[in-house]
C-alpha cells in the first residue's frame, strides 16, 4: 500500500490550523489578561525552549529561513530566539485586541501615506504578511482612528483568531470580511467599503489549496505567491499599500507602510506582465523588512517549495 503524498506548503500552512488547544488557549487569555505582560514573560521563555526541544518541523523550517538571512552559522539561539519572537507577538495579540495600547511604543513610518488617503476619502488595499505584528496595525487603525480599516480574513481557517476578535474586540470582528463569501459578493463587498473610503487589508504572502501563484525570487531562491491579492487590485483599479508591523523588543513596535501601486489602469493585453511585476516587487520588499528584523518571520512551513499551486 502506498504511502500517502505528504502535504504541500499550502496544506502545510492549512493544517497548523488544527492544531491549536482551545483549553489552553482560554487558559493563556486568562493568564495575560489578569497578570499583564511582564509575568507572561516567563511562560514565553519556556515556550521556546519547548518549540526548540519538541518543535520537530517548525524548528527545521525556522533554521531553513534563518540560513538564508542570517550572514553567518545558526546557533541554536537564533532559533531560540526565533520562537521567543512568534510567542511575544502572538500573546501581544491579546493585549491589541483588548485595546491596551497604552503599554506599547508603536511608532509609525509613512503615516503621511495613510494621512493622504484619509484626506482625499480614497480607498485602497492594505497588503500585509505574516511578518511581526498585524495586530499592532489593527488596533491602531480602529482604536486611534487614523485610519478605517477593514480585514479580509478566511474564518473557516482562522477560528481561533476570530474567537479570540469576537471575545476580546467585537466592533473590530464586525469589519472583517470572510473570504469565503462567492466571488461575486466578495467582490461587490469589497468594492462597496473601498467607495467609502476604506482601506481592506488582505494577507498576500501566503496561497491556499487551488489559489493560482506565480514564482518570484526572495532571499536568493525561487518561491510562489498568490496572485489573487493583485488581480484583485488590477481589476478594481485600486492603490496597494504594503504594511509591516515589525517587533523590535521590549514593547516597542514600528508600522512601515509604503505605496506598492497606484492603481493606474493597465491595458489587458499588459496584465499578464504587470502582475509578474507586482509580485516580484512585492517579494523584494518582503525581503527588506525580513532583514531589517529576521526573527519576525513568521511562516514556519517550507516557504520556498514548489509543490504548490501553479499558474498553469
Amino acid at each position: 500500500m502506498a504511502n500517502p503524498a505528504p502535504p504541500n506548503r499550502e496544506q502545510q500552512w492549512e493544517q497548523q490550523a488544527e492544531r491549536s488547544n482551545p483549553f489552553m488557549l482560554k487558559l493563556l487569555v486568562k493568564i495575560a489578561l489578569l497578570f499583564g505582560r511582564s509575568f507572561t514573560k516567563v511562560i514565553l521563555a519556556g515556550t521556546a525552549t519547548y518549540f526548540l526541544w519538541f518543535g520537530g518541523e517548525a524548528k527545521q523550517h525556522s533554521k531553513q529561513f534563518l540560513q538564508k538571512i542570517l550572514p553567518r552559522p545558526i546557533h541554536w539561539k537564533d532559533i531560540w530566539q526565533h520562537f521567543y519572537a512568534f510567542a511575544q507577538v502572538s500573546v501581544d495579540r491579546l493585549y491589541f485586541l483588548s485595546g491596551r495600547l497604552k503599554q506599547f511604543h508603536v511608532e509609525v513610518i509613512g503615516e503621511d501615506i495613510i494621512r493622504q488617503h484619509i484626506e482625499s476619502q480614497q480607498g485602497g488595499l492594505l497588503f500585509i504578511a505574516h511578518i511581526g505584528s498585524f495586530d499592532a496595525l489593527r488596533a491602531c487603525g480602529e482604536s486611534q482612528q487614523r485610519f478605517p480599516l477593514s480585514i479580509l480574513l478566511d474564518k473557516q481557517h482562522n477560528q481561533t483568531a476570530m474567537e479570540l476578535i469576537n471575545t476580546l474586540n467585537p466592533a473590530m470582528a464586525e469589519q472583517i470580511i470572510d473570504a469565503r463569501l462567492p466571488a461575486p459578493e466578495l467582490a461587490l463587498t469589497i468594492n462597496e467599503r473601498l467607495q467609502k473610503g476604506q482601506l481592506i487589508g488582505i494577507m498576500a504572502d501566503r496561497a491556499a489549496s487551488g489559489d493560482k501563484t506565480l514564482p518570484c525570487h526572495f532571499l536568493g531562491a525561487q518561491t510562489m505567491l498568490p496572485q489573487g491579492p493583485w488581480q484583485l487590485a488590477l481589476m478594481l483599479k485600486t492603490p496597494v499599500i504594503m504594511c509591516t508591523g515589525l517587533f523590535l523588543g521590549k514593547n516597542r513596535y514600528q508600522l512601515h507602510f509604503q505605496t506598492l501601486w497606484d492603481g493606474s489602469p493597465v491595458p489587458r493585453k499588459e496584465r499578464a506582465s504587470k502582475l509578474t511585476e507586482l509580485i516580484q516587487h512585492y517579494a523584494n520588499q518582503l525581503e527588506h523588512y525580513v532583514k531589517l528584523a529576521p526573527y519576525n518571520w513568521f511562516n514556519f512551513y517550507d516557504f520556498w517549495s514548489n509543490d504548490s499551486s501553479q499558474n498553469h
